[in-house]
């Protein structure tokens, strides 16, 4: 049971109200109690209610975040590739053509070999499939290119494999670039007098 009264003060004037707890019997914490048992089952439901909103919350960001990560199809992987094969090696039609179909093939069955590692079910050979199609397609675009077109295919294969870093830098407006060593000479301390 609960009472609320006001106060006065020194001078007359009501205070702030304050509560004032009239407990005519002490209800005992046991689980013999029916009044315990209500409370507690109350509490148990507030919290499992907590616990299935923070569930809920958590696979509707998930739902939302995989949403926002969708894979490119194999024709958009391809058109990409060979759009800048071409801006880089001025490749003529015929080249183009060719070296499309090859690049197309690679990327229907990478794309397969992802959905199958994300879905769980990949074999330990599918990462060497992986790159050895790669390879395979890369050796085929090389036989296609005439002399002048292979020196800049392998700068366009580095710039691949350093994730074009080179790009990022200049668009950053970094005009400076670091000077690469390598060998025994890269790991060797400048000596200090």
């Amino acid at each position: 049971m609960q009472v609320m009264g006001f106060v006065r003060g020194k001078l007359g004037f009501p205070r702030r109200p304050r509560k004032i707890f009239l407990l005519q019997e002490k209800i005992p914490d046991s689980e013999e109690n029916p009044y315990f048992i209500f409370k507690l089952r109350q509490y148990n439901y507030m919290i499992m209610k907590r616990y299935i909103l923070a569930v809920m919350l958590l696979l509707g960001f998930n739902t939302f975040i995989k949403a926002q990560q969708k894979m490119p199809t194999a024709q958009e992987m391809t058109v990409k590739s060979v759009d800048e094969l071409e801006k880089r090696l001025k490749l003529t039609p015929t080249q183009k053509s060719v070296i499309y179909n090859y690049v197309f093939d690679m990327s229907k069955q990478q794309l397969d070999l992802i959905k199958r590692q994300q879905a769980g079910t990949s074999k330990e050979d599918d990462v060497t499939k992986f790159y050895k199609l790669q390879n395979d397609t890369n050796d085929n675009i090389r036989t296609i290119l005439k002399g002048d077109q292979l020196p800049e295919f392998e700068k366009v294969l580095e710039d691949r494999l350093n994730g074009g870093a080179k790009k990022k830098k200049n668009k950053k407006g970094k005009k400076e670039e670091e000077e690469v060593v390598t060998g025994i000479s890269g790991l060797k301390l400048p000596v200090q007098p």
